[in-house]
């Protein structure tokens, strides 16, 4: 993940502040998001697991629902072979909040209904700019994941300021 550092702020945390979603406490580093998302670590290039408030994992147990949170999958290179990354999100319906995550996270929240679910075949090899060929133009990786945010944005307000086009792309 790439923030500028602005956008998050790295604090010393002794141990009663946050929990893993297991409950398990949490004592050391850790960065926050201009999202006030919480993850363990003392720079944000060695971010570890997502972190929660103790009030955040008690409401959620009270609810007996999963906690819905941000896994930020990378590519790996089988994906980098294919070409195509695939990309899961979920949406809570509720407060228009978008999460990117694993594919096992996008499963749990199948049968919740404030939860939209959208699954993208993300380009991430190939040429970024178009490039023109006689009177045919090849959509570059910019442009064909342009049109995939497009597409999430008209459905998802929000998503445009969630994703570039670029991410990822070799």
């Amino acid at each position: 993940m790439y923030l500028p550092k602005s956008k998050y702020e790295i604090k010393s945390s002794p141990g009663n502040e946050y929990v893993f979603k297991d409950g398990t406490p949490y004592s050391g580093f850790v960065v926050i998001t201009y999202k006030g998302e919480v993850y363990e670590g003392d720079r944000l290039r060695n971010i570890g697991q997502r972190l929660f408030t103790v009030k955040e994992y008690e409401e959620a147990q009270k609810a007996e629902s999963p906690l819905l949170y941000n896994t930020y999958p990378v590519p790996t290179e089988r994906d980098y072979d294919n070409g195509v990354f695939i990309r899961f999100f979920c949406i809570d319906k509720r407060n228009g909040k978008i999460y990117e995550v694993d594919e096992d996270l996008q499963k749990k929240f199948k049968s919740y209904r404030y939860i939209s679910r959208e699954t993208v075949n993300w380009n991430i090899i190939g040429p970024v700019d178009d490039t023109i060929t006689g009177n045919y133009i090849f959509r570059g990786t910019r442009s064909k994941n342009q049109k995939l945010i497009n597409d999430l944005e008209a459905k998802y307000p929000g998503f445009s300021t969630f994703l570039s086009p670029e991410q990822f792309v070799r």
